[in-house]
C-alpha cells in the first residue's frame, strides 16, 4: 500500500477501536497501539508498547512503507465486523476524494501530499509473491502449516469442552 492509502485507511477506524491495533512491522515487530497521534505524509507517530512486553506509553514515529499489516487484536463479533465495514469507504474511493478537497494544516491530515503538489496516478500494486521453489520459503510454508495443523487439533471445539 502507498503511504496515502495506509492515510486513508487509520483516518476511518474509530477511536476506540485504535487502541485495540496492533501494528506489525516488516521485520515482524509487533506494535501494540495505545494511540494513535498524527499521520505524516511520510510516516505516523504512534503511542504504544512493542509486543510481549509492559513498557507502554512509548513513542514511535514509524513510515508506512515499514508497515507489513494492521489488526485488531481482540476478537470481534459478526455484528462488530458488520458495523466497522459498513463505515468503511474503500480507501481507493478516499484517496480521489480527499485529494480533491484536502485542507492543509490538520493535525491528521486528509492527504499524503503536501498543497500544491501534483500527485502522480498511481499504478495498481500486485502483491509481492514469493518465489515457491526457494528451499526456505517452502520450509517456512510447511512449518507454518504444521503449526496451523497442531493449533486446530489442541483447541477446544465451540460446545465440546
Amino acid at each position: 500500500m502507498q503511504n496515502a492509502e495506509w492515510i486513508a485507511l487509520l483516518r476511518q477506524i474509530p477511536k476506540e477501536i485504535q487502541s485495540q491495533l496492533v501494528l506489525v512491522a516488516q521485520n515482524r515487530t509487533d506494535i501494540s497501539v495505545e494511540s494513535i497521534c498524527r499521520l505524516d505524509p511520510t510516516y505516523m507517530v504512534i503511542k504504544g508498547r512493542i509486543g510481549g512486553t509492559t513498557e507502554a506509553g512509548l513513542l514511535f514515529m514509524f513510515p508506512y512503507d515499514q508497515i507489513s499489516t494492521v489488526y485488531v487484536g481482540r476478537e470481534m463479533k459478526e455484528d462488530e465486523i458488520e458495523t466497522f465495514l459498513q463505515n468503511m469507504v474503500p480507501v481507493n474511493r478516499l484517496s480521489t476524494t480527499s485529494q480533491q478537497g484536502s485542507s492543509g494544516g490538520s493535525k491528521l491530515p486528509a492527504s499524503a501530499t503536501p498543497a500544491g503538489t501534483a500527485k502522480p496516478a498511481a499504478a495498481p500494486v500486485a502483491a509481492q509473491a514469493r518465489p515457491s521453489n526457494d528451499p526456505s520459503s517452502i520450509a517456512r510454508n510447511n512449518l507454518l502449516e504444521r503449526l496451523r495443523a497442531a493449533r486446530n487439533a489442541a483447541a477446544p471445539q465451540n460446545g465440546k469442552q
